[in-house]
């Protein structure tokens, strides 16, 4: 399988092991509001996913580095990525009426 492609793949299975693992912690206990947050979790994981994978490729194919390097480098901006992602949705969280 290709770089970017093995990427999605691993990277889908992941973002849904997080967030149905931090999900309680995070969002203290408030499962009203989980399918909501899954939604936004998950499309702001499409874009992330599917521009680590895209980054990755291009180094890849263009710059000749070898998968597992190109993955590491990638690795700390996607942590980074991610914390702000679940910061913003936490964030917009506190804001959604409970009756919602």
């Amino acid at each position: 399988m290709a770089p970017g492609p093995a990427n999605l793949v691993s990277a889908g299975l992941a973002v849904t092991f997080v967030f149905l693992v931090s999900h309680e912690r995070l969002f203290a206990g408030k499962r009203y509001h989980r399918r909501r947050h899954l939604v936004a979790y998950g499309a702001g994981q499409v874009v992330l996913v599917a521009a680590a994978a895209a980054l990755i490729e291009v180094l890849v194919t263009h710059f000749g580095i070898e998968p597992i390097f190109a993955k590491v480098a990638v690795t700390p901006m996607t942590f980074a990525a991610n914390f702000v992602l679940l910061y913003v949705i936490t964030r917009a969280g506190r804001r959604v009426p409970a009756a919602l």
